[in-house]
C-alpha cells in the first residue's frame, strides 16, 4: 500500500533520492576505472601469447595449414612463478567480435602447481579447431589468477584466419588477357622481350599474392600436375605478366595454352585458371595462295553422279613458303573436310571429297545446285588467308526411277535393287539367260519389267558386257506391252564373245540430255553362241607323196632324237597374251579317208597344257610324243592307215582352232617305223 506523503516533504524526499542515485553512479564509475587501471597494470606485467603460425606479424595472418588442426599458442612465463604449495591458473581466452571484454570466452585452462620451473615456458596451449573460423579475425589473450586469487589479463593479439584461396573455392580464375592472340615475327619485331598479358582482377586478391604462369602444349585439366613455369613471382600492381621470347621460340609453331595459379600470403592456392590459347607462327608465312580447282568440273562446270563414282577431288596449287606441318582444310558446301597435311606430298595436292559429303551437301530436289568450294592453309591453328579462297561449281545428283534408301550406304553406286535384272533369250535356244551355238548369227531378245515411278519419256539404255547397245535404246511409253522388249543385235554378241557369266544390265534416266542414271541389277548370261577361231596350226614333215609317214617323225633340228609328230603353232600375240594357257588336243581316227568313219584310234588320244610366255607366244613347234604311246597305236594291222587330227584351244574353252587332219601311215615294209638308234653318250 502506498504511503501518503505530505506535500511539504515530497520535494525533500525527491532531492534525497536524486542525491543517492548520483552517489551510486559515481561509485560505479570509479569502480570501472579502477578495474581498467588494474587490468592495464596487470597487462604490463604479462606478455601476449606467442603464435608460431603467424606469417605476417603486421596483421597476424596465420599460415593456411595452421587451420587444419588445433592452433598452438604459447604462454610466456610471468614474473613471479608459483612457489611450493602455490596454485595458479591460466585461462586462454578468445574473442571473435573484437578486443572487448564482453567478447572474450575461455577456450582452454591450465593449472600450475608450485614450484614451477621457468624452463617449461613458453608453455603451449591450444585453441580448439572448432573455434577457428575458416575466414575471419580473432583476438587472443589469457587471464592469469595468481596464488592469492588476484586476476590479471595479458594484452590481446590479433590473428587473421584465411582459408579462402584467390578467386574463392568454387570459381575458376579467369584467363590471362592478351592484346594479340596470334604471335608471329611481326609481333616480335615490336615486342622483342616476349608476349605480354594481364592477370584479371581477383575479387579476393591482396598485395603480396604470388603467381605461377604455364605455357602448355595441350589443353590442361585441373587434375594435371604442372611444373616448370615460364614465369612466376609477386603479382605486380598492374597485374602484368610476360612469357619470355625464348620460351616461345623453343616450342615453335603451334597452338599453346596459357594458364596460371595464384597463392595468397596465407598459402591458399587458387584453382587453375581458364586456359587461353595463343597461336604461334614463326618464320615466313604462306603467301601467294591460289583458288582451289575441281578438275572434273573445269570444262563443264558440273559434278554429276558419274563424277562422284569416278572420285571427286579438289586440287590445291603450290603456294609460297609451304612447310611440312601445314594442313589443307577444304570446305565443300558447308562441310569442312578433315584437314590433310602437306608433308611428303607433291603439288598440286589432291584432296578427296568423301561420297557422304557430296551427297549430304546436295539438297536440291532436281537439277544443278550451286556449291561453294573453298580452302585455307592451316599452320598450327592459324588459317591463311584470313578469308578462304573459293570457287563455285554446279552439282547435280538428281535421278529418276525407284527411290533409293535414305541413308544410302552404297551411294554413289548407281545400282538400284528395285530395278530388276533383265531377262535374255536366244532366238533358237529360247532359254532364259542362255545363248547356245544354235543362236549363232541371231539377235537376242531382252525383256525388263515395269518399275516404280516410271514415266513416259524416260530413256532406257542397255549394256552387253559393258558395251552400250545404241540400237536398243528405248524411250518409255507406259502403254507398251509388259514386260518391255528390245533386241540385242548379233554384232554385240559376236564382239563380246563367249562367256559363261557375261554381264547384261540397263540404265534409266529422265531424258536424252539427263546427266544421271540408275542401273538395274546385273543379269549374268551364259553365252556359248560365238565361234571364234585361233589361227590354224599345220603339220610339219609331209612327204612329197602327201603322207605323214616314218620320215615325218624325224626332227631335222634334233637328228637322232626321239620320234615325234611335229605341229607348227603360229604367232598368237594378237589373240592371246603371255600367261594364258593353251591345251593341245591329239585325237587320231582309224582310216586315212573320211569315208572310213569317225573311229578313234584306241589308246592314242591325249591333251597337254602349254603356258604362253615371251619365248613361244610368237609361234612354236609342238611335238606329239612319246612315239610308243601316241603314234605307234595308229599302226595296228590290219588298220595301218589313220587320220592325224589336231587342234588347240585356250584353256578356258573360250577360243579354239579348227581341227586339222592329214592322212598318216607309220608302216615300213611289213612292220612299223623303226625306232631311232640310241643317243650317243
Amino acid at each position: 500500500m502506498k504511503r501518503s506523503v505530505s506535500p511539504s516533504h515530497q520535494r525533500e524526499t525527491a532531492e534525497q533520492v536524486r542525491a543517492q542515485f548520483r552517489h551510486q553512479r559515481e561509485q560505479a564509475k570509479r569502480a570501472r576505472l579502477k578495474e581498467r587501471e588494474n587490468r592495464q597494470q596487470s597487462a604490463l606485467a604479462l606478455a601476449p601469447v606467442i603464435v608460431d603460425a603467424i606469417i605476417d606479424e603486421s596483421d597476424g595472418t596465420l599460415a593456411r595449414n595452421a587451420l587444419n588442426h588445433p592452433l598452438e599458442v604459447k604462454i610466456p612465463n610471468w614474473i613471479q612463478l608459483p612457489e611450493d604449495g602455490d596454485t595458479e591458473y591460466i585461462y586462454l581466452q578468445l574473442s571473435k567480435t573484437g578486443d572487448t571484454d564482453s567478447g572474450y570466452k575461455d577456450v582452454a585452462t591450465e593449472i600450475f602447481n608450485g614450484p614451477v620451473d621457468s624452463s617449461i615456458f613458453p608453455y603451449p596451449m591450444y585453441i580448439p579447431l572448432n573455434e577457428l573460423p575458416a575466414n575471419g579475425t580473432l583476438h587472443v589473450r589469457y587471464r592469469h589468477v595468481n596464488f592469492a586469487g588476484s586476476p590479471a589479463f595479458s594484452p590481446a593479439r590479433q590473428l587473421i584466419c584465411d582459408s579462402v584461396p584467390p578467386w574463392g573455392h568454387d570459381i575458376q580464375p579467369e584467363g590471362v588477357t592478351f592484346p594479340q592472340r596470334v604471335i608471329d615475327e611481326t609481333y616480335f619485331a615490336t615486342n622483342p622481350t616476349g608476349v605480354a598479358g594481364v592477370l584479371p582482377d581477383d575479387p579476393y586478391g591482396a598485395a603480396g599474392d604470388i603467381y605461377e604462369l604455364y605455357f602448355l602444349d595441350s589443353w590442361p585439366e585441373e587434375s594435371d600436375d604442372f611444373n616448370d613455369p615460364v614465369a612466376k613471382g609477386t603479382v605486380a600492381p598492374g597485374r602484368e605478366i610476360l612469357i619470355p621470347t625464348e620460351n616461345i621460340r623453343a616450342k615453335g609453331d603451334g597452338r599453346y595454352f596459357v594458364a596460371y595459379y595464384l597463392w595468397d600470403k596465407a598459402g591458399n592456392k587458387s584453382r587453375l585458371s581458364l586456359p587461353i590459347a595463343l597461336d604461334v607462327v614463326l618464320g615466313l608465312l604462306p603467301e601467294n595462295l591460289k583458288a582451289p580447282r575441281v578438275p572434273l568440273a573445269e570444262r563443264d562446270n558440273i559434278i554429276d553422279l558419274k563424277d562422284a563414282i569416278e572420285r571427286v577431288i579438289v586440287l590445291i596449287e603450290k603456294y609460297d613458303n609451304p612447310r611440312d606441318i601445314d594442313r589443307i582444310a577444304v570446305q565443300w558446301g558447308s562441310t569442312w573436310l578433315v584437314p590433310e597435311t602437306v608433308a611428303g606430298r607433291p603439288f598440286p595436292i589432291s584432296i578427296h571429297v568423301p561420297p557422304a559429303v557430296l551427297r549430304g551437301e546436295y539438297t536440291a530436289a532436281a537439277g544443278p545446285q550451286d556449291t561453294l568450294v573453298s580452302y585455307q592453309v592451316v599452320r598450327g591453328e592459324v588459317a591463311f588467308p584470313d578469308t578462304a579462297l573459293s570457287t563455285n561449281v554446279d552439282v547435280d545428283f538428281s535421278i529418276v526411277g525407284p527411290e533409293r534408301p535414305d541413308p544410302d550406304p552404297t551411294w554413289p553406286d548407281p545400282v538400284n535393287d528395285d530395278l530388276v535384272a533383265p531377262t535374255i533369250r536366244g532366238k533358237i535356244s529360247n532359254t532364259d539367260n542362255v545363248l547356245t551355238r544354235l543362236d549363232i548369227n541371231q539377235n537376242a531378245t531382252l525383256t525388263f519389267p515395269l518399275f516404280s515411278n516410271i514415266q513416259n519419256g524416260y530413256i532406257v539404255d542397255f549394256y552387253w558386257n559393258g558395251m552400250l547397245v545404241s540400237e536398243a535404246q528405248y524411250e518409255v511409253d507406259v502403254a507398251d506391252p509388259k514386260p518391255f522388249t528390245v533386241e540385242i543385235p548379233w554384232k554385240y554378241i559376236d564382239q563380246a564373245g563367249n562367256n559363261p557369266v557375261l554381264p547384261v544390265y540397263y540404265t534409266v534416266r529422265a531424258g536424252r540430255d539427263a546427266l544421271n542414271e540408275q542401273h538395274s541389277v546385273t543379269q549374268l548370261v551364259n553365252v556359248d553362241a560365238v565361234e571364234r577361231l585361233l589361227p590354224q596350226p599345220a603339220f610339219e614333215g609331209i612327204d612329197p607323196g602327201g603322207w605323214l609317214n616314218c620320215g615325218s617323225l624325224a626332227d631335222p633340228d634334233n637328228p637322232g632324237g626321239p620320234l615325234s609328230l611335229r605341229i607348227s603353232i603360229p604367232d598368237l600375240s594378237s589373240e592371246l597374251a603371255a600367261g594364258d594357257t593353251l591345251r593341245m588336243f591329239w585325237e587320231p581316227y582309224i582310216g586315212s579317208n573320211d569315208s572310213d568313219g569317225e573311229r578313234p584310234v584306241p589308246g592314242a588320244a591325249a591333251d597337254w597344257p602349254v603356258t604362253l610366255d615371251d619365248s613361244n607366244i610368237n609361234g612354236f613347234i609342238f611335238h606329239v610324243e612319246p612315239y610308243e604311246d601316241r603314234l605307234l597305236p595308229t599302226f595296228a594291222p590290219p588298220n595301218i592307215r589313220a587320220r592325224a587330227r589336231f587342234r588347240y584351244a585356250k584353256d578356258d574353252g573360250s577360243i579354239s582352232s579348227v581341227w586339222i587332219k592329214h592322212k598318216l601311215s607309220l608302216a615300213s615294209g611289213s612292220d612299223s617305223c623303226p625306232l631311232p638308234p640310241p643317243r650317243k653318250s
